[in-house]
């Protein structure tokens, strides 16, 4: 019988499918290595919220930085995915469990996807919004930008 998320031989129940736990484990180990690699660009320098922003305001990679990071995260939740798939449960409480945990998957994907275009793309707009406005305004702008970096748990 073929699986319908996969394409390939189901096995029998509880028996899981090593070739789809082989690509969970190279998904997971990529999304991993992927989401590491953007974290070291991340701009983190300065010491008050000032000098955090204009470092900020001063990244040409600050949403760059993101995406890949998402892309990483969204990596690994596709690896765990896989190996939901991968571990062949189809009955009883284990069953019910393996679902709720390929749910919460996708709800965690959809999560950072908001994180990162906060982080990534409406921080980084307030940023270079406040360095760019006049002195006068400025007071306003860093607010907003500092209640920005609230919402994405900074």
């Amino acid at each position: 019988m073929k699986s319908a998320a996969f394409g390939g031989l189901d096995h029998m129940e509880g028996r899981p499918d090593r070739k789809l736990l082989l690509f969970s484990a190279v998904l997971l180990i990529a999304g991993t290595a992927v989401y590491w690699v953007a974290q070291r660009y991340h701009e983190e320098r300065g010491v008050t919220p000032n000098e955090v922003f204009t470092a900020y305001a001063n990244s040409n990679t600050w949403m760059l930085v993101h995406a890949v990071q998402f892309a990483g995260s969204g990596i690994v939740i596709f690896g765990l995915l896989a190996l939901f798939f991968a571990l062949n449960i189809n009955s009883g409480i284990r069953d019910l469990v393996n679902r709720f945990a390929a749910a919460s998957a996708v709800v965690a994907f959809a999560l950072n996807g908001i994180l990162y275009a906060v982080d990534g793309i409406a921080l980084k707009q307030a940023v270079d919004a406040w360095v760019s406005a006049p002195a006068s305004e400025q007071p306003a702008y860093f607010a907003v930008v500092q209640e920005i970096r609230g919402l994405s748990g900074e």
